[in-house]
């Protein structure tokens, strides 16, 4: 949660800072069936934080929308919705490894089905874990 006396909340690596990104915005993406995004930063001290999610659209999200200031972009996250006819909502899509390519970042998803998902900059993906929601809630901060 960002703090307007002390910033955003400080991690010691990505993968947690976008773990807790996501446990924060996977139900409300649901239960709006839009996509949230954001970008994950790394400061000077080499903490590691999430900017705010900004809310897209039901299968479009501009991460970029949410920069990172006085840090460097590590990575991108975002949120996949409820499940839509037509979509493979659990896993990466074509586009969201082209942005990943395209700005040389790590890629976290947060799918419908609960999974926490890491790819690579080429979209080789590293891991997927059940740790998030799959039901429609809003978290209270």
């Amino acid at each position: 949660m960002f703090s307007p006396f002390i910033g955003p909340e400080k991690f010691s690596d990505p993968d947690t800072a976008a773990l807790d990104a996501l446990k924060k915005t996977n139900g409300q993406s649901i239960c709006e069936d839009k996509e949230f995004a954001g970008l994950i930063c790394m400061d000077n001290k080499k903490n590691y934080f999430a900017t705010e999610a900004n809310r897209g659209e039901e299968h479009e999200s501009s991460p970029f929308d949410s920069p990172c200031p006085g840090s460097t972009v590590i990575a991108t996250y975002h949120t996949h919705g409820a499940y839509s006819f037509g979509y493979a909502d659990d896993f990466f899509s074509k586009r969201d490894v082209g942005v990943y390519e395209y700005n040389n970042v790590l890629g976290y998803l947060g799918t419908p089905g609960g999974e926490f998902k890491k790819t690579d900059k080429s979209g080789k993906e590293l891991f997927s874990k059940k740790e998030l929601t799959t039901v429609c809630r809003i978290h209270a901060n």
